[in-house]
């Protein structure tokens, strides 16, 4: 078994993440205010072999970032919806279990079977300002404390008014609109 406690410097790179912005690397670039994020991470994890046939490796694992680059609404008099900046936290948490088996071994040939199970919780634990919630403009995102990261913000739909085939969605409050909002 191993047990470990590392401290790593991160940058969030452009990609399928952050909407694909590749603007977010040459704004770290271009802004000596921003910096690396940082991520404390702790794992422990068991690996066990028998008779070099089975194996069985499980490993719990946390990690907490901060620091976190972030986009952060911004006044459209400024000609943005938002821009970058090392705010807020967030936290990894999971586990992984690993069972790998050679049920038959004759001679060339072996026959083996292989499963894995992997669970991880993704959570917000800080924003900027002191934030509870906001949304990301033109993404249909939402950050919000105690949420995952990249959570959906998006109008329920609820269904069609038979009158004018208009298209009905839900309030915050459960009532029904054709307003969409």
């Amino acid at each position: 078994s191993s047990i470990g406690n590392y401290e790593h410097l991160y940058l969030m790179a452009a990609g399928p993440e952050y909407g694909g912005d590749i603007g977010v690397g040459a704004s770290i670039l271009g802004n000596p205010a921003l910096t690396w994020e940082k991520i404390l991470s702790h794992n422990i994890s068991l690996n066990v072999g028998i008779w070099n046939r089975i194996n069985f490796t499980a490993e719990w694992y946390k990690k907490k970032t901060r620091d976190m680059l972030m986009s952060v609404p911004v006044s459209m008099v400024s000609g943005f919806a938002y821009r970058r900046q090392n705010v807020g936290k967030m936290e990894n948490s999971g586990f992984e279990f690993d069972f790998n088996a050679d049920i038959l071994k004759i001679n060339d040939f072996t026959w083996n079977f292989a499963t894995n199970f992997a669970y991880n919780k993704n959570e917000i634990t800080e924003l900027y300002n002191g934030q509870d919630e906001y949304v990301i403009p033109n993404t249909g995102t939402k950050l919000e404390v105690g949420k995952p990261v990249g959570s959906f913000y998006e109008a329920r739909f609820a269904g069609v008014d038979p009158i004018n085939g208009d298209a009905l969605w839900y309030t915050k409050d459960g009532r029904i609109t054709n307003q969409y909002s």
